[in-house]
């Protein structure tokens, strides 16, 4: 009598089956991944240039208006600036300006959008500046 030593054909051609759909998931896997993190980081660079024309726009004197700009990288930013609450800041010596920015960036073959919003209390007074309002005198 011979003994059996080794693996037979078959269950050769079974364990290189199992394997192979083990690599093809973690291919799928690792190819999923690299597109998400490729999209997030255009999403990042987004967020970071928009945050660079808000501040643009906040750090200067508020005047209602709306207007676009492109950055250096060739996205647009379309910048709104508003009065809102004026029912409520009638009577007050400030006024609220609301900024828009909508942030357009293309990714891949898709034009893609990021909106910031924020509130700038400035004084209705335009002599005053912003070191004498955050002194409060």
């Amino acid at each position: 009598m011979k003994k059996n030593c080794g693996f037979t054909l078959i269950e050769i051609l079974v364990a290189l089956t199992i394997l192979a759909s083990a690599v093809a998931v973690l291919f799928q896997l690792f190819a999923t991944n690299l597109r998400t993190l490729s999209a997030s980081e255009g999403s990042g660079t987004a967020a970071l240039g928009a945050t660079a024309v808000m501040r643009q726009v906040i750090d200067q004197p508020l005047v209602e208006k709306s207007w676009s700009k492109t950055t250096e990288n060739g996205c647009r930013a379309d910048i709104t600036v508003a009065e809102v609450q004026k029912d409520k800041t009638e009577n007050l010596n400030m006024k609220l300006m609301e900024v828009v920015v909508d942030f357009h960036w293309m990714q891949g073959a898709t034009l893609r959008v990021l909106r910031l919003v924020t509130l700038k209390q400035t004084s209705k007074d335009e002599k005053i500046n912003k070191d004498e309002r955050i002194i409060g005198r």
